[in-house]
């Protein structure tokens, strides 16, 4: 397979650690919204997938450029997308510069 067999390996290894870490998380905690957890998943999905058709949709650009524009729209979309996950970000953020 190649370069895909490594990639496809690497992919499932990291995934494989992902499920092992929430699991290993979740029974800290006492449990995990799931649910949210999810919802929280596929809605930052959409603002990435938004994200890469405006990188896409400008292959004469500057690599930076799009890189730019994609990272804006990514931040206005997750911004009104995401705002549960955006007031933690910023409570996150800003409890960090203390």
């Amino acid at each position: 397979m190649k370069e895909a067999g490594i990639s496809l390996g690497f992919s499932l290894s990291y995934l494989v650690g992902f499920v092992f870490s929430l699991a290993v998380f979740a029974r800290a905690m006492g449990g995990l919204d799931f649910k949210g957890l999810a919802s929280g998943a596929v809605r930052s999905a959409l603002c990435a997938a938004a994200m890469g058709a405006v990188v896409a949709s400008f292959p004469g650009l500057h690599v930076l450029l799009r890189a730019a524009a994609g990272a804006v729209v990514y931040v206005l979309l997750a911004r009104f997308a995401c705002p549960v996950e955006w007031n933690l970000s910023r409570k996150l953020w800003n409890r960090s510069d203390t």
